[in-house]
């Protein structure tokens, strides 16, 4: 519910104070309101193949949709066409047609990009601190996030690289975070019980007894749901 008491009041509001929104417009530089500009080069992989020669999309969604932005201000920009490039995971931006990204994203609190919300968050990767972009699939005291993934496929023997490489999707990764905390990945069910500690013995139980599978997003969205109605 976190995410949700922050973006829904800021929208309604936005919507009703027209001459305090931030529109994406000729006249007014959304990036620079967000963070500093960084311009997308060239749009290249890193073997230097232009993506429309490589099949499939980096993309989670190849269109600029129509966005709306919570700063950690607390001040919204909305209106904004934008994507979500999962293989650079960066949130993308359209300007005269040129593709930019955000260089500073802790500056971000919330995206709601079409109908999916994300957040750019601290998680922990093998002891060491990194920050991503997350869907946020459930909310409440714990978060549960998606890490959405896309791999860049090379073909093993092949001179000209560009002929067959491609960008696939990749099982994702599911993370979870309490409060403002940092995320971490669950892994198995035993992992997912250790990240929750402490909690009651009935969650604990609940976890064990469904067999919960931990690549499989409907259960997880239940799980979490369940834990935070029972710790509410």
């Amino acid at each position: 519910m976190r995410v949700l008491l922050i973006i829904l009041p800021l929208i309604m509001l936005s919507m009703s104070v027209s001459s305090q929104s931030s529109h994406f417009s000729e006249n007014v530089n959304i990036g620079y309101e967000v963070a500093n500009l960084k311009r997308i080069g060239s749009n290249l992989t890193p073997d230097k193949i232009a993506e429309t020669q490589i099949a499939g999309s980096p993309y989670l969604d190849k269109r600029f949709v129509p966005s709306i932005i919570v700063k950690v201000d607390k001040s919204i920009l909305k209106d904004l066409p934008l994507r979500y490039n999962v293989y650079t995971n960066n949130i993308e931006f359209e300007k005269k047609g040129v593709p930019f990204n955000f260089a500073v994203p802790t500056e971000i609190e919330t995206i709601l990009l079409g109908d999916n919300v994300f957040i750019y968050t601290s998680y922990i990767a093998s002891k060491n601190v990194n920050h991503s972009y997350f869907q946020v699939l459930t909310d409440g005291k714990y978060q549960l996030l998606k890490m959405h993934k896309v791999v860049f496929k090379k073909p093993e023997n092949n001179s000209d690289p560009g002929d067959s490489c491609r960008f696939e999707s990749a099982q994702p990764y599911y993370y979870l975070r309490y409060m403002d905390g940092m995320a971490r990945k669950i892994t198995t069910r035993k992992e997912l019980i250790k990240i929750i500690q402490p909690v009651s013995k009935e969650i604990i139980d609940y976890i064990q007894q469904q067999k919960i599978k931990v690549y499989d997003e409907t259960e997880l969205i239940n799980t979490i749901r369940y834990i935070n109605k029972s710790i509410d």
